[in-house]
């Protein structure tokens, strides 16, 4: 007597949220910034410069 199989799913599992477009979209972009080259984005500061109040700007009441 063969072994009893698990029950078969009634539907497909849906993809991870985003599916295929992200990838694409991802994709697409990776290949605009390598042939235009991509723009330096700034995410922190400048070494050295801080906000006025971390080197004693003025308190305000």
């Amino acid at each position: 007597m063969p072994a009893p199989r698990p029950p078969s799913l009634a539907c497909r599992p849906s993809p991870p949220q985003g599916g295929r477009l992200d990838v694409a979209s991802a994709f697409a972009n990776l290949q605009r910034s390598k042939a235009n080259g991509a723009p330096e984005l700034l995410i922190s500061p400048l070494e050295g410069e801080m906000p006025g109040r971390a080197e004693g700007g003025a308190v305000e009441d």
